[in-house]
C-alpha cells in the first residue's frame, strides 16, 4: 500500500530553483578553486610567493593571509627623482 504523494506547484518550483542554484554555486566555486590552483602553478613556476598567490583569493578574515601581511612589509614606493 504505496501513499499517494502530492506535491503543490509552488513546492516543486521552490526545490528545482534550490537546486539549480546550489548546482551554479558549486560550479562557480569548483572553478573559482581551480583557476586558483593554476595560478599558484604559475606563481611557483616564475618564481613568486604562492602564498601571497594565495591571499589574492582569499577571505579578509583568512588567518594565514593576516599573518602573511604582518610578517611581509610592503615595498618602498618608487622614488620619482624630486626633492
Amino acid at each position: 500500500m504505496s501513499i499517494p504523494v502530492s506535491i503543490n506547484a509552488t513546492v516543486l518550483t521552490s526545490l528545482i530553483t534550490g537546486l539549480l542554484a546550489i548546482t551554479i554555486l558549486s560550479f562557480t566555486y569548483y572553478k573559482t578553486k581551480q583557476l586558483m590552483h593554476v595560478n599558484i602553478e604559475t606563481a611557483i613556476a616564475k618564481g613568486i610567493d604562492p602564498v601571497a598567490v594565495r591571499c589574492a583569493y582569499a577571505d579578509s578574515a583568512d588567518n594565514l593571509c593576516l599573518v602573511y601581511s604582518m610578517t611581509h612589509r610592503t615595498p618602498d614606493a618608487p622614488s620619482t627623482g624630486r626633492k
